[in-house]
């Protein structure tokens, strides 16, 4: 088994040739063939490069800062290292990009407080479990559905 560093390293790398191919498509694609568009495609893949050779120059950095990013996800949730681990586990099913969708659409409709109130009140939503504790019984994607539709103007 290859070491977190390189691994994650490994699956960026995949991923950056990979949208770089998908926006080379766009920008073949006459649908797609408006100046603002093309403009757009070739700022993103100056990005992509730029991402692609930091990856190179210095992974362990890039491994690093991923660390920290996911401490201010565990400090979010108000999770312990070992709860943090265990949610986004294989066998937990939360990857970290569920936690920072969750974390997005909540900052972008309350404030830090009611956040807080609302991650750990019971809620009927989720069988009258707290939304933390509904994450750890796999209903992730349900929380982001409510929030998203909570954004939109829903109600519930």
């Amino acid at each position: 088994m290859k070491p977190i560093a390189e691994s994650t390293h490994s699956s960026d790398i995949v991923f950056f040739k990979e949208i770089l191919d998908l926006l080379q498509r766009i920008k073949e694609n006459s649908l797609y063939s408006s100046q603002k568009i093309q403009h757009l495609c070739t700022i993103a893949e100056q990005r992509i490069l730029e991402r692609l050779n930091d990856l190179a120059e210095k992974p362990q950095t890039l491994f690093d800062s991923s660390q920290e990013k996911n401490k201010d996800l565990q400090t979010f949730f108000d999770l312990s290292q070992e709860a943090f681990e265990r949610l986004t586990s294989a066998e937990g099913g939360t990857t970290i990009e569920d936690l920072w969708s969750i974390k997005g659409l909540l900052e972008r409709q309350f404030e830090q407080e009611e956040i807080d109130r609302w991650l750990h009140a019971p809620n009927p939503k989720f069988d009258g479990k707290t939304p933390v504790e509904a994450m750890f019984d796999g209903q992730t994607v349900r929380i982001q559905h409510l929030l998203a539709r909570l954004e939109e103007g829903a109600h519930y």
